[in-house]
């Protein structure tokens, strides 16, 4: 496909939305055959190019989206619309996160205990962020944009529901079906301290449950358990040894 400096922003939005997974392909397909203006807007070859792709086919869809890509990164001026309306960036790897929020500010942040969560919002494009900064398990940013309404919620102290506790951050991670973490340690203080919030939280959570959060074993996160509730069990002890004497 041809740069195409001509499109609209609506057009250039229906587009990302297609290209990062947001828009199913058959509405994407409806809008792209109603779409009068887009032909002349990416030119004849990029648009045969684009009405001619077997949607049906994964392989095809696949090259066609790259393609499309190519053609709006070119015009970008930061990286918010490559990444999905709730999407998991990772600490490291490629390094994109740094690219990402070096054009973000945090315009927001709830009480101290929810240390993982804030909103921002991008200097250049205007589009806000709830942020959860997940850091503890799988190394992870969790990002959600945020609508007009929801911003204006969150500066009078109302939050959205998502990342409300930790036990939310990591499940997110598990619908999105992030890179799990291996520790070196299988008792990993960092292991151990979150299942202790988690069975604060819930003291009926399985072991499959927290297993499933934290990308380990029902046979490790047992082991755990079993670890945080005697240390608990002892701390309890010995406090109530020591009022007596």
């Amino acid at each position: 496909m041809q740069q195409a400096a001509t499109l609209s922003d609506s057009q250039r939005t229906q587009l990302w939305k297609f290209v990062r997974g947001d828009t199913e392909v058959a509405a994407f397909e409806t809008w792209l055959y109603e779409d009068d203006a887009l032909e002349t807007a990416l030119g004849n070859d990029s648009y045969l190019e684009l009405i001619s792709c077997n949607f049906s086919n994964s392989e095809e869809t696949h090259l066609v989206k790259k393609a499309i890509r190519l053609v709006l990164e070119c015009d970008e001026k930061c990286h918010c619309a490559p990444v999905r309306n709730l999407d998991a960036i990772e600490m490291g790897g490629d390094w994109f996160f740094e690219k990402f929020f070096s054009t973000l500010i945090i315009f927001a942040k709830p009480s101290p205990e929810k240390w993982w969560l804030y909103a921002s919002k991008c200097s250049v494009c205007g589009t806000s962020w709830l942020v959860a900064q997940e850091e503890r398990i799988h190394d992870m940013f969790y990002v959600e944009r945020m609508s007009d309404v929801a911003v204006s919620e969150v500066k009078r102290g109302q939050w959205p529901a998502r990342f409300q506790s930790y036990a939310d951050v990591l499940d997110v991670g598990v619908k999105l079906e992030v890179r799990q973490a291996q520790f070196i340690d299988p008792m990993s203080g960092a292991l151990q301290v979150t299942v202790e919030e988690l069975l604060q939280a819930d003291p009926m959570i399985s072991a499959n449950n927290i297993g499933t959060k934290l990308g380990i074993s029902r046979d490790h996160a047992e082991r755990l358990m079993t670890k945080v509730k005697k240390e608990g069990a002892d701390a309890t002890a010995g406090f109530i040894t020591s009022k007596m004497e």
